[in-house]
């Protein structure tokens, strides 16, 4: 059986081809500890000289979050704007997340405390854990869980947005 494509599928296979190239030209490239965006590279260990790779980039509203190792125990997490082309904000720390794509939201971990995008501790952890955070689904909590031990109960903390952004 000969298969042919309609012009209904050649047009939409066209525009998804379209998205996805834009998208990937818009997105950050990263080797070792160089970024690339639009052409221009940039090396994270000018801002944060231990660490020692990229491993992750995430796009965050206007911004890409570069995630870098330092060591299994912390990371160096570089917010950069994609409008101003310039880094905004640098941290070292474990566990950076955020709620619904804002990055006034980020919270992460330093050691057994927790922190907002603003460096203000806004809760501890015990020091026996190895933690993991998560908002809840509306945002109202912050939800630390004990990797090391799984079947430990979660810890809840209730934030104000004050608190985070």
């Amino acid at each position: 059986m000969k298969k042919t494509l309609s012009i209904a599928s050649i047009v939409i296979l066209l525009f998804c081809t379209n998205i996805f190239a834009q998208e990937k030209s818009n997105s950050c490239q990263y080797k070792d500890t160089i970024f690339t965006y639009k052409n221009k590279q940039y090396d994270v260990r000018e801002i944060i000289p231990l660490v020692n790779s990229i491993i992750d980039c995430r796009i965050v509203g206007k911004h890409l979050v570069l995630d870098g190792h330092i060591n299994p125990m912390h990371g160096g997490y570089f917010i950069f704007n994609t409008e101003t082309l310039k880094f905004d904000k640098d941290i070292v720390g474990s566990n950076l997340i955020f709620h619904s794509n804002d990055i006034s939201t980020a919270i992460y971990i330093d050691f057994n405390k927790i922190y907002n995008y603003k460096g203000e501790q806004i809760a501890s952890l015990p020091e026996d854990g190895l933690w993991e955070l998560n908002y809840s689904t509306d945002g109202k909590q912050i939800i630390a869980i004990d990797r090391e031990n799984p079947n430990k109960k979660p810890l809840y903390f209730s934030i104000k947005n004050k608190q985070i952004k």
